[in-house]
């Protein structure tokens, strides 16, 4: 009666070792499945990523690009406000364009050079008028 229990034990024990043994088989094939499906999404997802990284690089050279832009507008407008102050602090003189070209026709700007200019093309305000009532015989400026 002994050798029959243990005969049916050794069946038992052979037994649960075939279903443990098929249910490892099957978790490996499983493992095996899932590491082949993960290599697979990793793959699909090589170009999304690539295309992300594209896609950041270009918004920033956008935003750079932005900003560059940005830098030049606000010193056209930094330029054309000083440029507006400037001529709005000058005394208008109606008879500029009179007077620079009698400073052209006379030569006098290299008369005026020497008295201390620093660029023959320029002429101040107050030489201008002081040439223009020369010019028109020493009367006062308006």
């Amino acid at each position: 009666e002994e050798l029959g229990n243990a005969e049916q034990a050794l069946a038992e024990a052979q037994e649960a070792r075939e279903k443990a043994e098929a249910e490892e088989t099957q978790w490996r094939q499983r493992r095996e499945q899932l590491k082949e499906e993960y290599s697979a999404a990793k793959s699909e997802l090589k170009p999304a990523k690539a295309a992300v990284k594209e896609a950041k690089a270009e918004a920033k050279t956008v935003l750079a690009q932005m900003a560059a832009v940005e830098r030049a507008q606000m010193k056209i407008e930094t330029a054309k406000t000083k440029a507006l102050e400037r001529l709005k602090s000058e005394k208008y003189d109606t008879k500029q364009v009179e007077v620079a070209y009698e400073l052209r026709k006379k030569g006098s700007t290299a008369a005026m050079a020497s008295e201390g200019e620093d660029s023959p093309g320029k002429v101040s305000p107050r030489k201008r008028r002081r040439v223009a009532q020369e010019a028109d015989g020493g009367g006062s400026a308006s």
